[in-house]
């Protein structure tokens, strides 16, 4: 982003995934839209939780639904690890977006909020709410979004 605007670029979207920056507005100076997977939709990566309308942020996700594998005894090991056992975590997350103005961050704490379930992200989050919102997802399917996010459009 800072590349961008050192040349002085209107407009932008880097998409890496789960990982977009959005810088400035869209051309035509509406907001941008990004997609928000729904972690439950298997192999569909084209399945929507919901639509985010925003500009000048980073919109990150982290979640255990594409990189995982499962062992003969049918024991599923995802790829985010709880750094206290050192083991898959099992937080009751399923899907963790952050945004945020500070792109680094928002990858940060997409992980870390995956990790901390739903109340360590929530109690983490009323005490840092300038620097960030979220949108969580339980693995009972429960959507938990922070006031500022609200008009996120669930499909």
């Amino acid at each position: 982003m800072e590349i961008f605007a050192k040349y002085q670029l209107r407009s932008a979207m880097v998409s890496l995934g789960g990982n977009v920056q959005l810088y400035q507005t869209k051309p035509d100076g509406s907001l941008w839209r990004c997609g928000i997977r729904d972690p439950f939709a298997g192999q569909d990566s084209n399945a929507l939780l919901g639509v985010l309308s925003a500009k000048d942020c980073a919109v990150i996700t982290s979640g255990a639904y594409e990189r995982y594998f499962t062992d003969e005894n049918g024991t599923v090991y995802r790829h985010i690890l709880d750094p206290k056992s050192g083991y898959p975590a099992q937080s009751g997350i399923s899907s963790a977006t952050i945004v945020s103005k500070n792109g680094m961050l928002a990858d940060a704490l997409s992980t870390a909020c995956y990790v901390s379930g739903l109340d360590g992200a929530v109690q983490y989050w009323q005490t840092r709410s300038g620097d960030f919102d979220m949108i969580l997802v339980t693995d009972e399917k429960e959507v938990y979004i922070t006031r500022p996010l609200q008009g996120f459009q669930k499909c």
